[in-house]
């Protein structure tokens, strides 16, 4: 089951955005499995690309980028990186 397992659902994501490169549905949900596989940078580069057009990508930008500075120490903190 694709639902279950975000390396499966990531290729038929994949396989997807191949057929329809567009689809907001499809690029939201290749985002949100590249998070679950722990891969936040490349989840926050493609959440990025659709912020625009989908609000829940917006805050999901916005919630990577706090949890990043969060992690930094209070001194290296970059609050302006949370502007999306």
């Amino acid at each position: 089951d694709h639902a279950n397992d975000p390396t499966r659902r990531l290729v038929a994501l994949d396989a997807a955005l191949r057929l329809s490169p567009n689809d907001p549905a499809a690029r939201l949900g290749r985002a949100e499995s590249l998070l679950k596989l722990n891969r936040p940078k490349e989840a926050e580069d493609a959440f990025q690309k659709l912020a625009s057009q989908e609000p829940a990508a917006r805050a999901a930008v916005a919630a990577l980028r706090l949890n990043e500075q969060m992690a930094l120490p209070a001194a290296e903190r970059r609050w302006e990186a949370l502007d999306v």
